[in-house]
Order: C-alpha cells, then sequence, then structure tokens
C-alpha cells in the first residue's frame, strides 16, 4: 500500500541554517552601478545578498539565504512503486538526463540504455548520461 500524502518539515538548521544577523553589511550608494531597489538581488564581490533598506545614501545588504531560519516544508504524494529493476533504470535515466529511455537491457550487472540519437545534442543529457551511470539503485 503507498502512502499518497507526505509531509516532510525540515528545521532551519538542516534546510538553509539558522538566520545570523552578523550576515548584514552597508554599503554607500555609489558601489551600484544601476538605481538599488529594496528587496532586489545582488552580487558584491564573491557575495550575494538581498537589499534590506536604504538610508539616505546608504544601502543595507543581507547576506543570509532567503530562506535562512525558515522551516521548510515539503508535501509530496508517492504515486507509483518501481519493482521492476529495468523501470527502476529507466526512471533513474529520466531523472537524470531529462531523456526517455527507448529500451534497456540487463546483461549480469550491466545495462545497456537505448534513447533517440537526437539526444546526443542535448548538453542536459551529455552530463546527466554520467551521473545516472553513477547512481544507486
Amino acid at each position: 500500500m503507498l502512502d499518497t500524502g507526505v509531509r516532510l518539515e525540515i528545521p532551519p538548521e538542516k534546510a538553509f541554517g539558522e538566520y545570523n544577523p552578523e550576515l548584514k553589511d552597508t554599503f554607500s550608494i555609489n558601489r551600484f552601478k544601476e538605481k538599488p531597489e529594496i528587496g532586489q538581488r545582488v552580487r558584491i564581490g564573491n557575495r550575494i545578498g538581498t537589499i534590506e533598506r536604504i538610508v539616505g545614501r546608504r544601502v543595507i545588504v543581507d547576506f543570509n539565504h532567503p530562506l535562512a531560519g525558515k522551516k521548510i516544508t515539503f508535501e509530496y504524494e508517492i504515486k507509483e512503486k518501481l519493482e521492476r529493476l529495468e523501470d527502476k533504470i529507466r526512471a533513474l535515466f529520466v531523472i537524470h538526463t531529462g531523456v526517455d529511455a527507448k529500451e534497456v537491457k540487463i546483461d549480469g550487472d550491466k545495462a545497456a540504455v537505448e534513447v533517440s540519437s537526437d539526444v546526443y545534442l542535448n548538453q542536459i543529457f551529455l552530463i546527466g548520461r554520467y551521473r545516472a551511470s553513477k547512481g544507486n539503485i
């Protein structure tokens, strides 16, 4: 029997971390090429932050992740449990490459996955096929 309705809650420390007020910094408005706006995401040096406030000619940037300090909730539904090895390989392949396998053949501890020839022009496929080949089923 499949559990069709699952809710998973992840506390901040296991998600994007606790909110750290020390990760705010103030910059001169002259540092920005365009007029800064509250809520705008900006890159300053090698850090990415969100403009929190503009006070006169000073801009306060928060470098915490936007979801820091927040509980993350996932709700999902399990629609099918894959039992056959061929189906598991096919699903793993789609997850990593975005490409449906035409055919999956298993020979001992090796599997051959057949795809259409046009996918070899797809960069996501080319990168993903390596990840798929290293995945655990």
